[in-house]
This record gives C-alpha cells, sequence and structure tokens, in this order.
C-alpha cells in the first residue's frame, strides 16, 4: 500500500507479497514490514530529528523480505534523506536505475542499514565524481544503542563466533 507517513505508532504490515510505497514526516513510533519490497517514494524525515534533538522520540523501523529501494522518480532525483533503521532480508537496500541517467546529489540516511550484501546506489568515474544515481553520505543514529522501532528485532546479547586478520 501507499503511506504517507504521519503521526502513526506501532507496527503496519503487508501480506500476501505486497510492497510498502512510502514517503512523508514520521510524528511517533513504527515498524513497517512487508513480505515484498519497501520503495521509497520520496524524503522519509522526523518530525523531530534527533540529530539537532538527541531526545527525539520519532523512530522508523523498515523491515522488507526483499529489498528496499529508492525508487527512480521526480521526487528523488535532487537529494533524498532517509531517517530510519532498514533490514533488507533478501538481498540489499539499493536505488532503482542506479548505474543510468544524470546525478542525482545526495543520499542521507540517518539511522542504520541490515542487508545481505552492500546494494548499489550510483557509479562514480575514477576520481570519484558520481556519474549517475546517488553519492552517499550515511550517519549511524546512536539512539539504535538503547531504543528501537516497535517490535524491530534486536540482539541483547553477541559473541564472536569467528575471527580473522
Amino acid at each position: 500500500g501507499n503511506i504517507d507517513i504521519g503521526t502513526i505508532n506501532g507496527v503496519l504490515a503487508t501480506i500476501d507479497d505486497h510492497d510498502f510505497y512510502i514517503k512523508g514526516t514520521l510524528n511517533g513510533r513504527v515498524t513497517l514490514l512487508s513480505d515484498g519490497d519497501i520503495w521509497i517514494e520520496d524524503d522519509l524525515l522526523y518530525a523531530s530529528d534527533p540529530l539537532a534533538d538527541p531526545n527525539s522520540d520519532d523512530i522508523l523501523g523498515l523491515i522488507a523480505m526483499k529489498d528496499v529501494i529508492v525508487a527512480d522518480n521526480d521526487a528523488n532525483r535532487n537529494d533524498c534523506q532517509i531517517y530510519a533503521t532498514i533490514m533488507a532480508l533478501d538481498k540489499s537496500f539499493e536505488v532503482e536505475n542506479h548505474g543510468s541517467g544524470s546525478p542525482r546529489g545526495t543520499l542521507t540516511l540517518v539511522g542504520g542499514v541490515i542487508q545481505k550484501m552492500r546494494g548499489p546506489v550510483g557509479t562514480a568515474w575514477w576520481n570519484g565524481t558520481v556519474k549517475s544515481g546517488f553519492q552517499k553520505h550515511y550517519t549511524y543514529d546512536m539512539r539504535f544503542q538503547t531504543k528501537a522501532p516497535p517490535f524491530y528485532p534486536i540482539l541483547r546479547k553477541t559473541s564472536i563466533v569467528s575471527w580473522y586478520e
């Protein structure tokens, strides 16, 4: 379904391989669970920016059984800002048509990403200049060390299972 997030608290989920299409500013705490893909149609922001206000209580969790995709549309052709913790269980967090068209500016993520493999967000020339898609600017939301979106899977205890040097 299409969601222009506003004031939401709790969990929203799809069934039968349906996708979520989302955009907007969140005032609340929510986890979106899609048994398909999650498509980001425009900026996903918080009513209270945690970078300016560490006490912000707005928090968004995105969990896709497939992928989380930044849509190739007019709204995302000049920068895209995403405030969320993202989990893509099939493959990755990626940008649609990342390898074609003009540069789209900066993909800003304030949150975190959990994915099976790093998804492509753009291409670059040999000197690092963006050729197509986005340049990345990712910032970890430190609140995730002590807070999580509603019913978001978290680890309470970690252990080292292998070590490589």
